[in-house]
């Protein structure tokens, strides 16, 4: 700690307890002093003398701050290093460098960075690119900033950056989490860039000259608004003072004067565990400050109070689930008459029984229940579309029957389809049961000709193919509607190691956690973990376009990924009940992707309905 003169008594009482007492302030005679001292002999008094080298000058014989003491005798101090207010660290990897200035933001997603909206003007003129990961440069493509937002105000201070292409990132790296709770009952950490002489912990000895600046971690206290001290330049900005969008942070002691500035845009975050893992967690962006918070504190925009603005502008097509209103009517049963919206026919029907595009539609609006939520009114014209075959009765109750059958395996559903050519048998694709007598399978891989046997996994025998139907509207170039069912001679007996795949129906929602499924040998298959991506995500690197049939997934744990014809993506349930969600196209060769595209099953299900029986 280091003790600075800041004035000296002019007139009036000491300290100014009845009477307030007038100061000199010493600011305002430093160049005097300086030079006198310099003139009267003072040893260390240089040219540029200033605060900076005043405070190392003598740093040896300071006392310690109060905050790493631990214990103390007449002899000796106990200290604690981990409870110092700032240290020299590096910033998150998550936190990028914004155009050229002192401007900072962080990564939320792979092509989206926040920051504050000051950032996203330089004297009339918008930054062009975002710096990040050390020396990686990406363009900004767009530019959002709160429609609330007054140039210089320190309301409503915040933007998001689209970037034009995927941010170029290591595996395992990931985007901030975006904290929505308002209140925050943690320690969280800021950032700013310092000299790395005067805020280095000292254990004896005299510092040596270092004016190197470089990022420091500062651990500061959070304030309330009657307790927050805001520095008089920055008040003009907060004219209503502060509001529940603001956090107030810092330190109740003063830093060397310049030794520590505040990264205007910069995160203050924390690393939130959940289950077994850690997180990195964004909660505020730096905003104004002095020194870094101390003596006179830093504000920041918490991001909680602005969630909704940014859902509007990262997900747009997002349902607001709270303006649906679900009426359980008592009276009704099914098979009644029914209103839908008061005027539109309907029946009560069992909910698998209306069709999917009207089930989407109810998500949005007023929805009647006929008694129990299993029963719904259904408009009359919507009633049994993609109901009239056999297979659409057993996909919903697909889970139930798997669930029955006792299982040695979690994917008795996995098969090879094999060619017999000059007395040789080669399994080239691979499929999954749906049915006793079909196997689903992609159109590319069968190609023009039709294979001889399905052989299950963890079954030695191979059943005779019956026929194959292709999707009519196979497009080989983009692979859309890839899809084919394949007829079996005679039917498959269920057993532990064989039985049917649920299908996935629910077009709007995909499982956070897949396996891409195939089979290695005539007994065993390999999975690998993928999660599902906005199909936006896949299109920046995909030749063609992809189609709302189609599914984008990528694996978390490899930078590229090659999807093989036998790959079958699968989500399993609780009750170990495997959900087929997509197929992996035939590729002839391996293009390497950060994504991968599938078949998207949900979207297929008219026709796997129409012709699966």
């Amino acid at each position: 700690m280091t003790p600075f003169l800041v004035g000296v008594i002019s007139f009036g009482s000491t300290c100014g307890v009845s009477n307030p007492g007038v100061y000199t302030r010493i600011s305002e005679y430093h160049d005097w002093i300086v030079t006198t001292m310099r003139e009267q002999g003072a040893v260390g008094i240089h040219e540029s003398y200033n605060e900076t080298l005043c405070a190392l000058r003598f740093a040896a014989y300071r006392d310690f701050d109060e905050q790493v003491i631990i214990g103390k005798t007449e002899s000796f101090t106990s200290i604690d290093s981990s409870k110092a207010r700032i240290y020299a660290g590096s910033a998150p990897q998550q936190m990028v460098k914004i155009g050229r200035g002192n401007c900072y933001g962080v990564i939320v997603d792979e092509d989206t960075v926040l920051t504050v909206a000051d950032c996203t003007n330089s004297r009339g003129v918008q930054p062009t690119f975002i710096t990040y990961l050390g020396n990686k440069t990406m363009r900004i493509s767009k530019i959002h900033v709160h429609p609330d937002y007054v140039r210089d105000s320190g309301y409503n201070n915040i933007a998001i950056l689209k970037l034009y292409d995927l941010l170029d990132l290591p595996l395992g790296f990931q985007p901030s989490c975006i904290y929505h709770k308002s209140r925050i009952e943690f320690d969280v950490k800021a950032y700013g860039n310092g000299r790395l002489d005067v805020n280095r912990f000292l254990f004896g000895g005299s510092p040596p000259l270092d004016p190197t600046v470089s990022t420091h971690v500062i651990i500061p206290k959070m304030f309330n608004e009657s307790d927050c001290i805001v520095s008089d330049r920055y008040r003009p900005r907060l004219p209503h003072g502060l509001a529940r969008e603001h956090l107030c942070l810092g330190n109740e002691v003063f830093q060397v004067p310049r030794s520590c500035d505040l990264l205007i845009g910069s995160v203050l975050d924390e690393w939130l565990g959940k289950g077994n893992n850690v997180y990195h967690h964004a909660m505020a962006l730096s905003l104004l400050g002095r020194d870094c918070g101390f003596g006179e504190h830093l504000i920041a925009t918490k991001l909680a109070n602005h969630v909704d603005w940014m859902k509007s502008v990262l997900l747009p097509d997002q349902v607001d689930s709270s303006n649906v209103v679900h009426f359980v009517d008592r009276d009704l049963r099914e098979g009644n008459s029914c209103n839908v919206d008061d005027h539109q026919p309907g029946v009560c029907v069992k909910i698998e029984r209306c069709s999917v595009p009207w089930k989407e539609y109810a998500a949005r609006r007023l929805v009647t229940f006929c008694t129990t939520s299993s029963v719904i009114c259904c408009p009359v014209e919507e009633v049994g579309k993609m109901n009239n075959s056999l297979i659409h009765h057993g996909i919903f109750h697909c889970p139930s029957f798997v669930q029955s059958i006792p299982r040695k395996t979690s994917l008795g559903s996995l098969v090879h389809i094999g060619w017999i050519e000059q007395q040789t048998l080669t399994y080239q694709c691979a499929g999954t049961i749906i049915n006793k007598f079909m196997v689903l399978t992609t159109a590319s891989c069968l190609g023009n000709t039709i294979p001889d046997v399905i052989q299950p996994l963890n079954n030695l025998t191979q059943f005779p193919i019956d026929a194959v139907l292709r999707h009519p509207d196979f497009n080989s170039t983009d692979n859309t509607n890839d899809i084919a069912l394949i007829r079996m001679s005679d039917p498959f007996r269920w057993s532990s190691t064989m039985f049917p795949a649920c299908l996935w129906t629910n077009q709007t929602h995909t499982p956070i956690v897949m396996n891409t499924s195939r089979p290695t040998g005539p007994t065993s298959f390999e999975s690998t973990l993928v999660h599902p991506m906005y199909n936006s995500d896949c299109q920046r690197t995909h030749p063609h376009r992809i189609q709302d049939s189609q599914l984008c997934t990528r694996d978390p744990n490899s930078l590229t990924t090659c999807t093989s014809p036998t790959d079958q993506l699968f989500w399993m349930d609780t009750n170990r009940v495997s959900f087929l969600i997509g197929l992996a196209p035939n590729q002839t060769e391996c293009t390497q992707r950060k994504y991968s595209i599938f078949t998207r099953i949900a979207a297929h299900m008219e026709w796997i309905s129409e012709n699966a029986s």
